[in-house]
């Protein structure tokens, strides 16, 4: 990526403290907008499509891009925004900081404390306005943009824009849930945020990825509890669980009965040849 002409920062501004907070559909004209997530959770409509985001993500709007902006009422987003113009990198049109085709939305993950330390400055030196504040802001943002393409261009390569839907985070439950596995680890594969996973997910399954997870754990174990003579320890090693007790009793909070009384009274009630 190489940048042309250099971002100028026409404006900046905040958002936080707002549970109720929008911004209706527009669009900008004459620059692109870049906005850093620092806390909370949002939803933003970018070109009709939903983005969830929350802290650590990025989201670009080249220009004339539509959108609008929605706060979470449970949890507040939190976020600084800056109006860029006379940007212009090789290969694409004024004003556009990602190809058309990249998600607008990211995660910046291990480069976001650096971001936050660069929009730290940026606010500083615009509020003041000290000799030279100009050239230090264009500076910062320039290296945001190389930052924010080196991350496209990582996912990229992993996804090959293969549209993340939830059969596929399904797909790869079906084939981890013996793991360890944390929301934050499923979103890492995925390169999306933990909120919008969680929305994603559940919006195709009424169930949350770490539930079902666990309902898989204990669909798998009820088998093994009935099809084998595995003992308890056994099939807790095979399903992840290093802790026989915490599995025993994880068993008995999810069915209501423990592992050897679940085998027993259901076998009691099995007919087999």
């Amino acid at each position: 990526m190489e940048i042309i002409k250099e971002p100028q920062l026409d404006y900046l501004g905040t958002v936080a403290n707002s549970p109720q907070w929008t911004f209706p559909l527009h669009e900008h004209c004459n620059h692109c907008e870049l906005v850093i997530i620092l806390n909370g959770k949002g939803r933003m409509i970018i070109n009709d499509k939903i983005h969830y985001v929350e802290r650590g993500d990025v989201i670009i709007y080249n220009s004339k891009t539509l959108h609008e902006e929605f706060s979470n009422a449970q949890s507040p987003i939190e976020f600084i925004y800056f109006g860029i113009r006379s940007l212009k990198i090789k290969e694409l049109e004024d004003n556009t900081i990602l190809p058309i085709k990249c998600n607008p939305k990211m995660n910046m993950e291990k480069y976001f404390p650096t971001i936050e330390t660069l929009v730290a400055l940026i606010y500083k030196e615009f509020s003041d306005k000290k000799e030279g504040f100009e050239s230090i802001c264009s500076a910062q943002l320039s290296t945001i943009i190389h930052l924010i393409h080196r991350v496209s261009f990582r996912n990229e390569r992993k996804n090959k824009f293969e549209p993340i839907n939830s059969q596929l985070i399904k797909k790869y439950l079906d084939e981890n849930y013996k793991k360890e596995l944390q929301l934050k680890d499923i979103a890492k594969e995925f390169n999306i945020s933990t909120y919008y996973l969680s929305h994603l997910f559940f919006e195709s399954y009424q169930v949350s990825p770490i539930n079902y997870i666990n309902n898989r754990r204990i669909g798998e174990a009820k088998l093994l509890l009935l099809n084998t003579n595995k003992k308890i320890k056994e099939i807790a090693n095979l399903l992840g669980y290093t802790d026989e007790n915490y599995f025993s009793h994880f068993f008995k909070n999810k069915t209501g009965e423990s592992p050897l009384n679940y085998k027993k009274n259901e076998l009691t009630r099995r007919i087999s040849n």
